[in-house]
């Protein structure tokens, strides 16, 4: 028998081996290797190592690949499970929603829209006579509710979690806001009859008691209505009056008085009113005269042609002119 050393590939430790012995047990860790004879021990040596080295990189490969296969396989079986819930959970939600009653949540509901355009607002209102349905497990939004305009559109949604819906989205076009004036030849005689009253009163009011005590009446006739607009929310009227200043002595006096009324809206109807932002008696501020007195002051104009030159002078160059004949 003959012996050569040789050195564990496993555990390094020196080996005493038969050399006639294809199959090397290491004494010290039990490794198991094959020895294959090229003639010089260093060979076999390497050989040894080589061998060992690619059987211990195959076993941890197969090692490997065999966790991987098993980790795949769970991640299948888990997401094969989790498919299964989810598309069970898809099929009740659908059978149980399918049991929900349906109805058209926009039939019960009723747009008013309300205030002045460019500010106007909505408002839902929801008619709960149906004993059938509750209405309080329906949900309604109102988008774009606010500075609304005549003619705008705002979108209603509904949502509920007791019904099936046939529709859950709706339009409206926005109607009945009030409308600043813009055309004066539109105005119907009765609120023109209310403009004149407000008018009058102003000027009535301008008239100071102490030119009173020597005045026998004062007689007034609306002559002229001139307006302006741009068209949309500004607008400027002037409701133009004759006015004979008659005293006690026989004299007479006659002027124009004006009343401006800024960003007029006028509500026609049963009950005609009338709203505006600002009002004010124009015209230059001046002393009544008559041939034989001289009274106090009044904001007055001499004449037609005045009044309508003071009304061009205060239009905007956006703004188009209009005139009306009492």
């Amino acid at each position: 028998m003959k012996l050569i050393e040789l050195k564990c590939p496993n555990c390094a430790a020196n080996i005493q081996h038969d050399a006639d012995k294809s199959k090397l047990t290491c004494e010290y860790c039990g490794y198991r290797a094959l020895v294959e004879k090229t003639g010089s021990e260093p060979e076999d040596i390497k050989l040894i190592e080589e061998k060992s080295y690619a059987k211990a990189k195959g076993e941890y490969r197969a090692l490997a690949e065999k966790e991987k296969s098993t980790l795949v396989r769970k991640f299948v079986v888990f997401f094969i499970i989790v498919a299964i819930i989810v598309v069970g959970a898809i099929i009740v939600g659908t059978i149980e929603k399918y049991k929900m009653p349906l109805i058209d949540p926009f039939e019960h509901i009723e747009m008013k829209f309300f205030g002045t355009t460019g500010e106007g607002q909505a408002k839902l209102i929801v008619d709960e006579s149906d004993p059938d349905i509750n209405f309080t497990k329906i949900y309604y939004t109102i988008e774009n509710n606010f500075n609304l305009s005549e003619g705008d559109t705002v979108t209603v949604t509904a949502e509920s979690s007791e019904y099936r819906l046939t529709e859950r989205m709706k339009k409206y076009k926005v109607e009945g806001l009030e409308l600043f004036l813009l055309d004066i030849s539109t105005v119907s005689d009765a609120s023109l009859a209310a403009i004149h009253q407000k008018s009058l009163d102003s000027i009535n009011d301008s008239v100071d008691t102490a030119n009173r005590k020597k005045l026998e009446r004062i007689e007034t006739k609306p002559v002229k209505i001139y307006f302006v607009t741009d068209g949309d929310k500004n607008n400027i009227l002037y409701d133009v009056f004759e006015v004979d200043f008659l005293l006690k002595d026989g004299s007479k006096a006659t002027y124009y008085l004006v009343q401006e009324y800024h960003d007029i809206i006028i509500r026609e109807g049963n009950n005609v009113s009338i709203k505006y932002g600002l009002t004010w008696s124009a015209g230059e501020f001046k002393r009544i005269h008559t041939d034989t007195q001289t009274l106090g002051y009044i904001s007055a104009f001499q004449t037609l042609e005045e009044v309508k030159g003071y009304v061009l002078t205060k239009q905007d160059v956006e703004m188009s002119f209009q005139e009306r004949d009492l």
